[in-house]
Formats: structure tokens, C-alpha cells, sequence
């Protein structure tokens, strides 16, 4: 048996609507994308000893900048 029973496994796909092999591929994508943002979000909160938005004295000089799309000065090759 997997994380997942096949009960829920069912209600997942009915939920959203997955019908093809992509639907099910970017549903994963998108539960994938969320675990991983979150597992970095908390491995900085460790690293730098606060968490994000934290209203206390930082213990470093290490700071949070943000996420911005930053423009690379060439074009991507591909």
C-alpha cells in the first residue's frame, strides 16, 4: 500500500478532473512544486535562525532578499 489509499486516490482524480496522463502530470507537478517551495522555505528559516517576515533581531547579517525575476544579460540557450 502507498501513501495514498485507492479511495483517496480516486477522490483525488475525480476532485481534479484528471483524464489524461498530462492532466495527471501537472497536477503532481504542481503538489511537487508546493512540497519542495516549502521544504526550502523551512531549511532557510533554519539557516538563518528566524523565520520569513520575522518581527525579532536577526541573529546574522544574512538577510532575505525576496523572490524578483531577475532579466540574465544573454539569452537562454535552448
Amino acid at each position: 500500500m502507498g501513501l495514498l489509499s485507492h479511495e483517496q486516490m480516486r477522490d483525488f482524480i475525480a476532485m481534479n478532473h484528471l483524464r489524461t496522463p498530462e492532466d495527471i502530470q501537472a497536477a503532481l507537478k504542481g503538489l511537487f512544486a508546493d512540497t519542495l517551495q516549502a521544504r526550502l522555505d523551512a531549511e532557510l528559516d533554519t539557516h538563518l535562525g528566524c523565520a520569513k517576515h520575522a518581527a525579532v533581531p536577526k541573529p546574522t547579517a544574512n538577510r532575505r532578499n525576496g523572490r524578483v525575476f531577475k532579466q540574465g544579460l544573454a539569452p537562454f540557450p535552448g
